[in-house]
């Protein structure tokens, strides 16, 4: 039988391997670990390129979801990480 890894074990190394494939980017720490968990979640390093954020999207996004903020998705899986 194989090594049992921990899926929190998992998740750090691919984080840490998309860290290092990202390299030097021009985000916010929070920016940064929306791109990392965009990157993680659908395993597409294309979104270095084309995701982009207005002025303050994330704070802002935070906010509103502090606040009680209406959220639609078209995904169960989506739905249950929110």
């Amino acid at each position: 039988m194989g090594e049992i890894i921990k899926p929190m074990d998992i998740e750090k190394e691919s984080f840490r391997i998309i860290t290092e494939e990202l390299g030097q980017i021009d985000l916010s720490d929070k920016e940064l670990l929306v791109l990392k968990r965009v990157i993680h979640t659908t395993a597409d390093f294309e979104y270095k390129n084309n995701l982009k954020f207005n002025h303050n999207a994330v704070e802002k996004g935070i906010e509103l979801l502090k606040n009680g903020c209406v959220i639609v998705t078209d995904t169960t899986m989506a739905l249950s990480g929110i």
